[in-house]
């Protein structure tokens, strides 16, 4: 078994009890963050660390505007895309309509030449019938 070092424990309780205090904690963010902005980062570096500094600060910039640029371009890409697509649905939904009229009008049609030939049918396969019977069969 281990043995508890109650020595580490109290400080992790006090640790924790400050913590849990919201008023402390607030205070204590508080101060870091006057703390961070009172410090002076370029005040504490050497020569070759600030001119390091002025290189990554640099890169940093072309990064930026690179980035913006390739935003803008991939923007208006996207606006060309998405008017192309716009226009197409447009064309599609026309040529749909379209179609979705000559259908219609090919199944009044339809109708119309069904009923027609069903009457046709119905005459000429009485007329078959009759011609069928009446001939004779070849025996062979």
């Amino acid at each position: 078994m281990q043995k508890i070092d109650f020595k580490n424990l109290e400080k992790l309780k006090a640790e924790l009890s400050k913590l849990t205090s919201i008023e402390s904690l607030k205070s204590e963010i508080h101060r870091l963050t006057k703390e961070l902005k009172s410090f002076d980062l370029k005040a504490h570096l050497g020569p070759q660390a600030k001119q390091n500094l002025k290189k990554v600060e640099s890169k940093y910039k072309e990064v930026v505007s690179s980035l913006n640029r390739a935003q803008k371009q991939f923007e208006q890409e996207l606006k060309k895309a998405m008017s192309l697509i716009k226009k197409t649905r447009g064309d599609v939904e026309k040529k749909l309509n379209h179609l979705r009229k000559t259908k219609k009008k090919a199944t009044k049609k339809g109708k119309k030449v069904s009923k027609k030939t069903g009457a046709r049918k119905q005459s000429g396969s009485k007329k078959t019938s009759v011609t069928t019977s009446s001939t004779p069969a070849h025996n062979g």
